[in-house]
């Protein structure tokens, strides 16, 4: 449950599917907020890096209820042009 802002203690429900892309998920930061997308709000996750093997460890590290979660790793690379 989220607690609403402006001090309310009554949680409310999230009702539609979270759904993220997580640039840079594959440690840190963004392996612990995609873990926390799919384990505590029960969203789906895409992972992108650079590298391919750390993303699927990663993707590993985030599970998620069989069937439920699609977590996917996906190697991505962004250049700077000019």
């Amino acid at each position: 449950a989220v607690r609403p802002q402006g001090g309310s203690s009554t949680p409310c429900r999230i009702q539609s599917m979270m759904r993220a892309i997580i640039v840079g998920g594959s440690s840190g930061m963004g392996k612990g907020a995609a873990k926390h997308i799919v384990k505590e709000l029960g969203g789906e996750v895409l992972l992108c890096s650079r590298s391919e093997e750390k993303l699927k460890a990663a993707a590993e590290y985030v599970g998620g209820p069989e069937g439920a979660v699609k977590t996917q790793a996906r190697r991505l690379v962004l250049s700077v042009i000019g």
